[in-house]
């Protein structure tokens, strides 16, 4: 039931029972003087009232309300024929029962009533004025005041009723009024202000920015916007959960905004991304000394649910009049200037410099250029041989990717990988490299090569990506080649930092007869753990140990550490950058495995490839 009915079915109730104590009253009342006709009159009113408010009681409001109303009014006007016209006292209730259709019903159904008693009362007085009433009016007496008294109190329950009615409407507005109000509040604090830290958000960051470059202007002083990033941050949630990033994303907030002045203002826009507005600047020496105070306290370890934890952070800073004063520009500057901190080593700041847009502009260039590059078909795999070092025969090939830019040139795997892997795009060109190095192996394989095997860089990007394992399966079945014949080139980290999902995932590889190698390995966090935890084949020696290896007696140290461990492990080792027959021969003497550099090819594309392939042999 809708609550306005719900309103109008509890007060016709309230008036069900008023008029009905009524009628008891008045029922005793003209019984005891004798008055025979309303002691029969007032019981068959009595039910005809009870059966109307059923019928509004069953749904069916309208008709009830106006039934019961209908009865109340016609009973008066009949009282008033049947004893004193005009001055009998139940002409009180003709205005109340007005009231009560005006309250039910509404302006329909009091103007009925309104002409229905208008017409009565008309009557009845043409009647008087013409001298056809021979009624004798009684004098008034105690009678005629209580059944006044029943009347008034009847009009007045109507009175209260309403008034009742209205002042709690009245509470409810003012309640609902308190409510949205504060409702405006907290979506105002939900769009403007970040949900984890409580921090301004990035749409409250402009309006303070905007505010504070106007008063600067007024009062000649500058404002720095400094976009701060902490480093590393991803490997708690990779480790810890994201319930304890959240926890830390918390603390640290709390830790900076301790730091820094009144004037400055602590806002996140989300991640791991902080950015301090500060205003009332008269020299850069000011941000200079904020930026320090924010290093030591990042450096400052937090306990959270017994772990200790300490992350470094990035900042870049741009500021206002002399790098602009737009609020979307400032941004992208220190952007640019925070991710110049962080490939000049982190946990550092920098200011934002002119050359930086240039840069930016290149990398834009890069990308847009990189996302075309298959369909455009810039990109080719080129091959280089890995020999065995006792036998001198290949038996192995890695893939290498290439990007030939039609105006830059060629350009390195060491620039556009990282990019790839910052713009999303690793998963598409690692799977494309796959692809076509399972395909070549095969053709190979059919030109009468069959031991050939193939070495693909993967990054761990790919791994993260949770479909590596799948797509490598689909590839193995579509060309047909056998797992043993592909060898997935890792780097150390990927071992030391594998969470269960990539655990997983590499389980899954092996599984499929796929054989592991660790690339560039020493120039990591080097331990046996993860070399018996993940079954790895092969430990691919770093070229830096491997170049100017006869005149560094360090590098001859490692290397031969490194050869030691390996065989003492049952691993496979291979060095990587040999240029010349003196450094092969003392690899050789070493113990090394397998050797691979421009002593013996540079890489080759797949054409070149038959003629150099010609001299496999049986596998060492």
């Amino acid at each position: 039931m809708q609550p306005t009915n719900t309103f109008r079915l509890k007060r016709l109730r309230e008036l069900q029972f008023l008029t009905q104590l009524c009628l008891v009253v008045v029922f005793l009342h003209w019984t005891w003087i004798g008055e025979w006709f309303v002691t029969a009159y007032v019981p068959c009113v009595s039910v005809l009232l009870y059966i109307s408010y059923r019928i509004a009681s069953s749904g069916r409001m309208e008709l009830g309300i106006a039934l019961f109303l209908g009865i109340v009014n016609f009973s008066a006007l009949l009282f008033m024929w049947v004893f004193y016209g005009l001055r009998d006292e139940v002409v009180m209730l003709l205005p109340a029962v007005m009231f009560f259709a005006a309250m039910l019903s509404g302006m329909r159904l009091m103007l009925w009533s309104f002409a229905l008693n208008a017409i009565n009362l008309l009557l009845l007085g043409s009647v008087g004025h013409f001298s056809q009433w021979h009624r004798v009016i009684p004098e008034q007496d105690l009678n005629s005041a209580f059944l006044m008294l029943l009347l008034l109190g009847m009009t007045a329950y109507g009175i209260w009723a309403v008034v009742s009615q209205l002042r709690t409407t009245l509470d409810e507005l003012r309640l609902e009024n308190a409510r949205y109000r504060d409702s405006q509040v907290q979506v105002a604090q939900l769009i403007h202000h970040d949900p984890l830290t409580g921090l301004a958000n990035r749409l409250k960051a402009r309006e303070i920015f905007e505010t504070s470059v106007h008063a600067a202007k007024a009062n000649q002083t500058m404002v720095a916007l400094t976009f701060l990033d902490l480093d590393n941050f991803k490997s708690i949630n990779d480790s810890l959960g994201h319930r304890l990033g959240d926890i830390y994303l918390q603390q640290v907030a709390s830790k900076f905004k301790s730091t820094l002045r009144e004037s400055d203002h602590l806002c996140r826009f989300g991640g791991d991304e902080f950015v301090i507005i500060s205003t009332n600047l008269t020299h850069s020496k000011q941000i200079d000394a904020l930026a320090m105070r924010i290093l030591q306290c990042s450096a400052m370890p937090l306990e959270i649910d017994g772990h200790e934890l300490t992350l470094t952070c990035s900042m870049g800073i741009s500021m206002v009049p002399q790098d602009g004063n737009d609020f979307d520009n400032i941004c992208q500057q220190a952007d640019l200037a925070m991710y110049a901190a962080k490939e000049s080593g982190r946990n550092q700041y920098r200011y934002f410099q002119a050359n930086m847009s240039e840069q930016l502009s290149e990398q834009l260039g890069l990308e847009r250029g990189l996302r075309n590059a298959i369909e455009l078909k810039q990109l080719s795999i080129h091959y280089q041989p890995k020999v065995c070092l006792r036998s001198g025969k290949i038996e192995s090939v890695e893939a290498l990717l290439r990007w030939d830019h039609p105006q830059i040139g060629r350009i390195s795997p060491d620039v556009f990988i990282p990019l790839a892997e910052r713009c999303g795009q690793i998963g598409v060109l690692g799977e494309w490299v796959l692809e076509n190095a399972i395909s070549q192996c095969v053709e190979w394989h059919k030109a009468g090569l069959p031991e050939l095997s193939v070495a693909v860089n993967v990054s761990p990007m790919q791994l993260l990506s949770g479909r590596f394992a799948r797509t490598l399966a689909s590839l193995l079945e579509k060309y047909g080649l056998e797992g043993r014949f592909l060898l997935l080139e890792l780097t150390e980290s990927v071992f030391i930092e594998a969470k269960q999902e990539l655990q997983q995932c590499l389980s899954t590889v092996q599984g499929l007869g796929v054989n592991l190698a660790i690339d560039d390995f020493g120039t990591g966090y080097s331990n046996l753990a993860y070399l018996k935890k993940f079954r790895v084949a092969q430990l691919k020696i770093d070229r830096s140990f491997v170049t100017n290896l006869l005149d560094s007696a360090e590098n001859q140290a490692i290397v031969t550490a490194i050869v030691n461990m390996s065989h003492s492990l049952g691993l496979t080792t291979i060095a990587e950058g040999i240029e010349d027959k003196p450094t092969a021969d003392f690899l050789t003497s070493l113990g090394c495995d397998k050797g691979q550099g421009f002593h013996w090819s540079a890489p080759l594309d797949a054409a070149q490839m038959p003629r150099l392939l010609q001299l496999l042999r049986p596998a060492c």
